[in-house]
This record gives structure tokens, sequence and C-alpha cells, in this order.
């Protein structure tokens, strides 16, 4: 499998610390499975980070 390159890499960057969200990078989706071979980690946080947000979501939403 043909690694990430240094561009999509600094995208990867690009889109977290300045966007926010990775998801935004049109190439995102494309990429997963390059991600997964090559840096696991980001994907595992990613998904953890996703989770995070709707388990955030059912607490705030269950107070009363």
């Amino acid at each position: 499998m043909e690694k990430l390159t240094e561009e999509q890499i600094s995208y990867l960057k690009y889109f977290w610390e300045e966007k926010g969200d990775i998801e935004r990078y049109c190439d995102f989706e494309k990429l997963k499975p390059q991600i997964q071979e090559q840096f696991p980690e980001l994907l595992k946080a990613w998904y953890d980070y996703k989770a995070s947000i709707k388990i955030m979501d059912a607490v705030v939403g269950s107070l009363s």
C-alpha cells in the first residue's frame, strides 16, 4: 500500500489544527486505509474523539 505523501500529511494536520475537523479534508475518507496502515493511532484517536462527542451529547441531554 502506498504511504501518505508529505502533502497529504500536511493537509491532515492543517484541517485538524486550523479547522478543528479532519473530515473537512476532502480526501479523508479515501485515505483512511493508508492512515490506518501508517498512523493507526490517528484513526483510533479520531474515532475516540467522535465517540466522546456522542457521550457528551447524551450526558448533557440527560441533565434535568
